[in-house]
């Protein structure tokens, strides 16, 4: 008998990135819905934070959509590490009014954003065959209340307040790479990522845990590191705890962090406050989600991204190695310069790929920052004003305000199958 809600996935051994597969790669393959969880256990509704509250969405209303056009066909069943893949609720199949619609992958897989009928997959880096699910579901909001007079401006000032202090960051593209980490808290992120399991009582586990550990960590950039994964693990295992998200990933933000981790972070804050205390009003909610999301676009700004992404250019493998024998020889002098030649090429190929990758991932955290705040707001014509006063002060870019009010007014989100 076919089962109603997780989309299953399996890890195994093919496809993308040679140098990866070599090493043990993975690829998912789609097999439906399944009740049971990756490690064949049964999925108890108990193990569901908000369970009353919560609906699962029918994974036949869960579709998926490779990024990469190549190969075909676009919505197979296998996907390699690394690989994207466009996750929607088909609203022809399956729609709810109001509430949120929360992702979750329970395997090798990381979601963004975490709220939303849109989000996307990454797979994650794996040297053994595995499975993963997919998973979405729907939070209704409370019943609607009467509306509360807000003072906006008064109210901004107390959100930006609330903000971490904007930090001095190089928007230097690409940034420099992060220093060389301890094992010591390699092995500690690698712990904690491994609570990443789903369940509220695993989360409950990692937090008694986070407390020892950052006694242990005192330098800046390895407790920033800690912050970032303890939000990054209850922000992939559902939001159960949508509070915790928002404290960690403030601690994360005041703390050094790589400009990916921070967007990241922004993007997860926002949507947490998107599924946070359910007698808080819609409105509100809306509110303070968008001024997180707007904030990671305020420090995507000194980036000065284009309108499009670069393509990728090709790296083709260094010819021969160095040359050796007597430095004075004139035939080993000529192949050392042939060879210098190439190697110079070939570095500069390589530093043009990684400036490309980093510029793309760079437009695709704008492009979810800025899709979350299309998605809260394109519906609600009548809040228009209140998003160019909080666009407005938060920005204070106005050609970047009008480009985002433009797009709320479209509809046009980031993703449009």
């Amino acid at each position: 008998m076919r089962a109603m809600f997780m989309t299953k996935l399996k890890v195994g051994l093919v496809l993308l990135i040679v140098a990866l597969l070599a090493a043990g790669g993975g690829l998912v393959v789609y097999q439906g819905a399944a009740a049971v969880q990756p490690d064949g256990r049964p999925r108890p509704q108990a193990q569901r934070a908000d369970a009353p509250a919560r609906r699962e969405v029918p994974a036949a209303a869960i579709k998926h959509w490779a990024v990469a056009e190549a190969p075909l066909p676009r919505d197979r069943n296998q996907f390699g590490i690394g690989e994207e893949v466009d996750l929607w609720v088909d609203g022809k199949l399956w729609k709810q009014p109001g509430g949120a619609i929360v992702w979750h992958i329970q395997g090798g897989g990381t979601v963004l954003p975490l709220v939303g009928v849109n989000s996307r997959m990454t797979v994650d880096l794996s040297d053994r065959e595995g499975e993963l699910g997919i998973e979405a579901f729907h939070q209704p909001d409370e019943p609607p209340q009467a509306q509360t007079d807000v003072n906006l401006s008064r109210w901004l000032k107390e959100q930006l307040r609330d903000l971490p202090k904007r930090a001095p960051h190089s928007a230097r593209i690409p940034p420099d790479g992060p220093k060389e980490y301890r094992p010591e808290l390699w092995a500690v992120l690698r712990k904690l990522d491994g609570y990443r399991r789903g369940s509220r009582a695993s989360l409950i586990e990692m937090d008694q845990l986070a407390g020892k550990l950052l006694q242990e960590f005192r330098d800046p950039v390895e407790r920033g590191q800690i912050y970032y994964r303890l939000a990054h693990v209850h922000g992939q295992s559902g939001l159960h705890f949508p509070e915790k998200v928002r404290q960690y990933s403030r601690q994360a933000l005041e703390l050094p962090l790589q400009p990916e981790q921070r967007f990241t972070l922004y993007v997860y804050w926002g949507d947490a406050h998107r599924v946070g205390e359910r007698s808080v009003p819609p409105a509100e909610k809306r509110r303070r989600a968008a001024v997180r999301y707007l904030e990671g676009l305020k420090l995507l700004l000194p980036y000065q991204l284009p309108e499009k992404a670069p393509e990728l250019p090709t790296v083709h493998k260094l010819g021969a190695p160095m040359p050796r024998g007597d430095p004075a020889d004139p035939i080993v002098i000529r192949q050392m310069q042939e060879y210098a030649r190439q190697k110079e090429k070939h570095d500069k190929a390589w530093a043009a790929l990684r400036r490309a990758e980093f510029i793309r991932g760079l437009l695709w955290q704008r492009a979810v920052l800025a899709g979350q705040i299309v998605s809260v707001y394109h519906n609600e014509p009548t809040a228009r004003g209140e998003m160019r006063q909080m666009a407005t002060a938060v920005l204070g870019d106005r050609a970047a305000v009008e480009r985002l009010l433009a797009a709320v007014s479209s509809g046009k989100a980031w993703y449009r199958k």
